[in-house]
């Protein structure tokens, strides 16, 4: 019987985690959303952002939050307490994130998460005192997160087709490289080193969907002497890579 409490115990303090972890995850991506000036699949946004709190919101419940409500536990079955008073005194463990960031507004929302932890972790002894299931407390968060993301999708626009004048501009964005001195739009510029004409050139290929290859080339001539070089990189919405390079060294 004490192993059956003890198992009851740790499943019990892991299902308060998950919802509780789950639930203010997305309050506070919720948060950002609304303060940001993002506008493009809201949905995406929305989840990234909460498994980004998640990861230290989780993390947070699952070690402090968890060893406190254990310790509280321990203490209540020997003097038992009101359930009222058990879930205030978790709320009063979940201001010490003060003494860490000095922040009374994160102080209220780790009182606020904590007070949460215990009406779960409650409401979950209570369930299964009665022997009735607990799956709600798995479906629920996981509802939340489906409904809250496709509502957002369907509410924002889509993004804007990525094109090949975007990927020149995303190319040619960077600072301190050679590309500098090449123009910033599909064209060619031509100017006068040291004697020699100088074409700079920059070109686009599509080679998918929303993928192409911008070349950059650069020709010089004086008389008789003539050369070449170039750098190509392949650009997609939001990514660079080295594609290819070669050709001659200038001579100025």
């Amino acid at each position: 019987m004490q192993n059956s409490n003890e198992i009851g115990l740790i499943s019990r303090k892991l299902i308060a985690t998950f919802v509780s972890s789950t639930v203010i995850s997305i309050i506070l991506a919720a948060q950002f959303l609304m303060e940001s000036t993002h506008t493009y699949n809201l949905g995406n946004a929305l989840m990234s952002g909460s498994f980004f709190y998640m990861m230290y919101v989780g993390i947070i419940i699952l070690i402090y939050g968890n060893m406190v409500s254990i310790v509280i536990e321990f203490f209540h079955r020997r003097i038992p307490l009101p359930n009222w008073l058990f879930i205030f005194i978790h709320g009063v463990f979940g201001l010490v994130i003060w003494f860490l960031l000095k922040s009374w507004f994160i102080a209220l929302f780790g009182f606020l998460t904590a007070l949460f932890y215990g009406v779960v972790d409650r409401w979950v002894l209570r369930r299964l005192e009665k022997d009735k299931s607990i799956k709600m407390f798995f479906i629920i968060p996981i509802l939340i997160y489906a409904l809250s993301w496709a509502s957002l999708q369907l509410l924002s626009p889509s993004l804007p087709p990525f094109t090949e004048e975007d990927a020149v501009e995303f190319a040619t964005n960077s600072e301190g490289t050679i590309i500098d001195q090449f123009p910033d739009e599909i064209g060619a510029s031509s100017t006068q080193i040291d004697g020699y004409q100088v074409v700079r050139q920059t070109s686009v290929e599509k080679i998918d969907d929303e993928e192409y290859i911008v070349t950059f080339t650069e020709t010089w001539e004086k008389g008789s002497a003539t050369g070449s070089r170039f750098w190509s990189y392949r650009i997609g919405r939001g990514v660079l890579t080295a594609h290819d390079s070669g050709g001659d060294e200038p001579p100025f």
